[in-house]
Order: structure tokens, then sequence, then C-alpha cells
């Protein structure tokens, strides 16, 4: 039985708690863009009420930049639980293996997903399928 599996690029959670928590930018994210886990590092709130730059994608589940947000920009956490472990555009890896072998295919997101959720994505050939839950590094 062929048993299938998503590889993303190498991503570690951002230990965000409960609470009034800011997070900086560590790169730019566009408005209208998934924002990942690699995106934001957690940072000490430095004005009692920070900018919420960020909505909830209704369809996906995941935190959207509201406005175009800049690296080093230091803003209200948005919850830990609605980032993206994939953005759309991301080049992930399926894998399938049977026995010994192992046959990996490059594939193209076309939708955000959060981390443990399936992600549909778009082969070479252009063919879109639903792919199992991206395995992150810890």
């Amino acid at each position: 039985m062929w048993g299938a599996f998503l590889m993303a690029a190498a991503v570690s959670q951002a230990p965000l708690g409960a609470g009034p928590e800011c997070v900086r930018l560590l790169r730019p994210v566009g408005a209208g863009e998934a924002v990942t886990v690699a995106d934001v590092e957690p940072a000490a709130c430095a004005i009692a009420n920070p900018q919420r730059p960020f909505r909830m994608d209704a369809r996906w589940g995941v935190a959207i930049a509201a406005r175009r947000l800049t690296p080093g920009e230091v803003v209200s956490a948005p919850a830990a639980s609605t980032l993206a472990a994939v953005r759309t555009g991301d080049v992930l890896f399926v894998s399938a293996r049977a026995g010994p072998v192992t046959v990996e295919r490059r594939v193209e997101a076309v939708q955000p997903a959060r981390a443990g959720e399936p992600v549909f994505v778009r082969g070479d050939d252009g063919r879109v399928f639903r792919a199992p839950a991206p395995e992150l590094a810890p």
C-alpha cells in the first residue's frame, strides 16, 4: 500500500502563548498574504495598544496581512493556531513509499494551510490534488 506524506521547508513554531503579545516581522509580508510561523518571532510590546494588522481568512482559517508589513515591524501577535505552515505558491515535495522504494514529486501549494492540515497542490503536469498535512521540523 502506498503511504504518502508531504514535506515542507523546515519551519520552527514560534512560542506564542495567551495574552497581549507582539511579534516582530522577519520578512516582508504583502497585503492579503498568509502569515507563516517563519515570518514572525516573539517580541516585547513597546506600546500599550499595538496595531492589529491581521485578519482571519475564513476559507482557510489562517492569519492574513491586512496591509503590507515590513521586516522589523512589531505588531500585535495573531493567534498561534492561525499562523500558516504553507503559503500559496510554496514549493513542496509529495513523497510516496512502497517498501524500499520512495518516489518524490515537486508540487506547488495552491492555498495556505496550517500545520497538521491537508493542502491542495498543483503538480508540474497542472493537475491539482489534495496532499496530506505538511511535516514540519521542530
